[in-house]
């Protein structure tokens, strides 16, 4: 057998006389798994030689309505260099594979500019078995994401197509559980209901276990939320202290995301004048493809104001949006990632499910109250106590936190050593969070440096 071979042909040489018995169902499922088995080794060998330009790996599946859960849950999951992957194929007929993440051209010492992301493509097809002929294809298109946000973006009847379930699609869309909750990363094993604290009575979830009745809920931050801390870590070793020169941290840190990630030109701007220019500075703080996806998003109109900041929503008729900055670049940072809070979804989710994590079974508390030093909180504003350095950070209109990310944010990219603000021009913000909240302030590192769908 030739392990560069076509499937089809490969199990067609199968001799009868091997002693093998079986249907051809079975002699094209063993073919298949072979020459998988075979490309990936090939592929790991070329990995093993190149491992110093290396950074780390990606799990790739194929988005289609073939590919089963276990490999569905782990598309998108990334792995660092050092990190225990899951051999694969990981089943029979088993499609996945690795993508390595490669250091930048110009860590290569190359003057060149990362290549843009290609879109995925995806295909639908008639249900049922495929076979060795195919089923006819009912949709087919591209996507610049994982398998989560191209099923995400699919119709109720599309998404019952796919390999997901019934019962685990039902507690997805109602939000009871999360996408990575169901693969364990390390083994890439597909993790059963009941492990997740649900019991299923006729495959329906009926009740949610409390943890005194089942032990194997595991408690602490979900696994996506983990996989981004990590990120965040392993990219704050290669950076200075933020305690020890919060300035060349963010100069280094600038420098690092202009190369892997791609740094923002400018914000398109609706008005001129002092507050739109720092609004301007500060958008080109953040990826490219964050602050394209608010230049898509509609007008952005900026004032100067030397009260209180504010990014207006929902208060505003259609896509038109105003912002209101003082003089202070962080101010700027801050109020420009409520724009982002606004038009990024999923970052705006993966912010949502880490306060999710800090504050669960916290009750929501006066600001004005826990505050008392700041006068101008109203009796309305609340938070949830989830360990932050500063209750604001914990902020809720309703069941969202509206502070996290901007705060985060603030902290780690409003450095300015020429603002008039003691915090900012002396790297406090920076300081205090690295301090006094590493866990946040990791996630928010590798929030940053995430390939995140718009």
């Amino acid at each position: 057998m030739d392990p560069g071979a076509f499937f089809m042909p490969t199990s067609d040489e199968i001799p009868e006389d091997v002693g093998f018995i079986g249907t051809r169902r079975d002699v094209s499922m063993l073919a298949r798994t072979y020459i998988q088995s075979a490309n990936v080794g090939a592929q790991e060998a070329v990995f093993k030689q190149n491992e110093d330009v290396i950074r780390g790996y990606t799990r790739l599946e194929t988005l289609d309505n073939r590919t089963c859960p276990q490999c569905a849950f782990a598309d998108g999951l990334y792995y660092t260099k050092d990190e225990k992957r899951p051999a694969l194929p990981i089943h029979p007929c088993c499609r996945g594979l690795y993508i390595p993440k490669t250091v930048s051209f110009r860590e290569l010492g190359l003057d060149i500019d990362e290549l843009e992301d290609v879109a995925r493509p995806w295909t639908l097809r008639e249900d049922g078995p495929i076979g060795e002929g195919g089923k006819p294809i009912i949709g087919v298109g591209r996507i610049n994401g994982t398998f989560e946000d191209w099923w995400n973006s699919l119709s109720d009847e599309d998404k019952a197509r796919t390999g997901i379930g019934a019962t685990r699609s039902a507690l997805l869309q109602e939000g009871k559980l999360q996408w990575r909750d169901m693969v364990d990363k390390r083994t890439g094993r597909l993790i059963p209901l009941e492990e997740l604290g649900f019991e299923t009575k006729y495959g329906w979830p009926w009740k949610k276990f409390s943890t005194s009745r089942n032990t194997a809920i595991i408690m602490g931050p979900p696994q996506d939320v983990i996989d981004i801390v990590n990120t965040g870590k392993s990219i704050l070793k290669g950076l200075p202290s933020p305690a020890d020169d919060p300035r060349a941290f963010h100069d280094t840190l600038m420098q690092r995301l202009a190369e892997e990630v791609g740094l923002s030109k400018g914000a398109k701007l609706g008005s001129t004048g002092l507050g739109a220019d720092m609004v301007f500075l500060a958008s080109q703080r953040f990826p490219a493809a964050w602050v394209k996806r608010s230049d898509e998003f509609g007008p952005l109109y900026v004032e100067f104001s030397r009260e209180r900041s504010y990014y207006l929503t929902g208060y505003i008729m259609g896509s038109e949006r105003w912002m209101s900055v003082d003089s202070d670049l962080s101010t700027s940072v801050h109020e420009f990632s409520h724009r982002l809070d606004e038009v990024c979804p999923s970052l705006q989710r993966q912010f949502q499910r880490f306060h999710e994590y800090r504050c669960d079974g916290k009750s929501l508390e006066s600001l004005l109250a826990a505050v008392s030093t700041v006068e101008d909180y109203k009796p309305t504003e609340m938070f949830r106590d989830g360990g932050y350095i500063d209750p604001y950070f914990g902020k809720q209109e309703g069941k969202k936190a509206t502070e996290l990310m901007p705060m985060a944010f603030q902290s780690i990219l409003g450095y300015n050593e020429h603002s008039k603000s003691e915090k900012t021009n002396t790297g406090a913000l920076l300081i205090e969070l690295f301090t006094g909240d590493n866990e946040l302030f990791s996630f928010t590192l590798g929030s940053l440096f995430k390939k995140w769908s718009m």
